[in-house]
């Protein structure tokens, strides 16, 4: 395995090299995943037909579109949340009510316009 300081010193385009490699083998393998799994079960227990192997990588993206954001590093969520955390802690009880008061009335709000639909 490559240590930090030899991936630093390592030319960009090398980097990019490996990191479009790293993600084609990515589609690659997940794509076959996709491809066997569907093949192997939803024909058998579902009236679906088999796809192709391209069909698969199809729905590969289009599960990747639907169910999880765009973004590469999905942690980025989990910081943000603990974030939050450290803030509302250091909040003054006076701020923590007022935070309340404004997250109940935002909810209200947007209950009266599902309602209004």
């Amino acid at each position: 395995m490559m240590s930090k300081e030899t991936f630093k010193r390592t030319p960009m385009p090398l980097k990019v090299i490996f990191f479009i490699s790293v993600g084609a083998l990515y589609i690659v393998v997940f794509s076959g995943m996709v491809y066997f799994l569907w093949n192997a079960i939803l024909p058998k227990v579902s009236p679906l037909k088999e796809v192709s192997y391209f069909q698969a990588m199809g729905i590969l993206a289009l599960s990747k579109i639907l169910f999880s954001s765009m973004k590469f590093g999905g942690r980025t969520h989990h910081h943000k949340s603990n974030n939050w955390k450290e803030k509302w802690h250091g909040m003054s009880n006076m701020d923590k009510e007022e935070m309340k008061a404004r997250w109940k009335g935002y909810c209200e709000k947007n209950e009266n316009k599902e309602k209004n639909l």
